[in-house]
């Protein structure tokens, strides 16, 4: 298991140890370690793509914000349902209160600020490319579809064809690799944690618990 291996260790660490780790192919087996660790947490997140993600839809019509209701036009114009259910992840954010999390600047962040740091949609493929920061998924949304997403770790980008594959997968390595949730949306990852995958928080990797994530679960 990676977890006693990587225990300890920062991702800066942990990827100038093990090459291994830059490379896609890596995938397949933190997957199936994410599987042995926690063995219901795949088929609890297929009941929330094809049952509950429609809660978040339903909440998120009653979102006053700009950019939400931008988010809400994409999804709607989009008819692919996995496209669907990864561009509603973009929506979560927007069901919790900042409580005072700073953005990079140092201000107090908004939600628009806490959603682009867990999921950002782009329409140009220029902006696309200028997107380099640490476990954000990066989709790039054209003619209605996505057309491929990405996130970095350390200065690695990983690109994948299908959105869903990208968020798992990025999921499964922060678990896997024992890696700590962003500051900005440690809130919001926890919420995934529980509400999307089905994997109780407050165990030994998750010490940035908060009960609003525990709430917002039972939507």
């Amino acid at each position: 298991m990676w977890q006693s291996v990587t225990s300890g260790l920062t991702i800066s660490d942990l990827f100038d140890s093990f090459d291994f780790f830059t490379d896609t192919r890596s995938d397949e087996l933190i997957l199936q370690d994410f599987d042995h660790l926690y063995p219901t947490a795949m088929g609890f997140f297929e009941n929330w793509k094809t049952q509950n993600f429609k809660k978040v839809l339903n909440k998120a019509r009653c979102y006053r914000d700009d950019y939400a209701k931008l988010l809400m036009e994409v999804i709607d114009l989009n008819d692919r349902m996995e496209d669907k259910y990864t561009l509603t992840l973009t929506l979560i954010p927007y069901l919790m209160a900042p409580n005072g999390r700073k953005n990079r600047n140092g201000k107090t962040a908004n939600k628009n600020d806490i959603q682009m740091n867990f999921i950002s949609v782009y329409k140009q493929i220029e902006d696309f490319g200028n997107s380099d920061d640490d476990y954000v998924l990066n989709l790039l949304v054209e003619d209605g579809k996505v057309s491929y997403s990405t996130y970095n770790l350390h200065e690695t980008t990983f690109k994948y064809d299908d959105p869903i594959e990208a968020f798992t997968t990025l999921f499964a390595k922060i678990m896997v690799l024992n890696l700590k949730f962003p500051k900005l949306c440690d809130h919001v990852w926890q919420f995934v944690q529980q509400g999307l995958f089905g994997i109780p928080v407050g165990k030994p990797e998750m010490r940035h618990v908060t009960q609003e994530a525990l709430r917002t679960t039972n939507l």
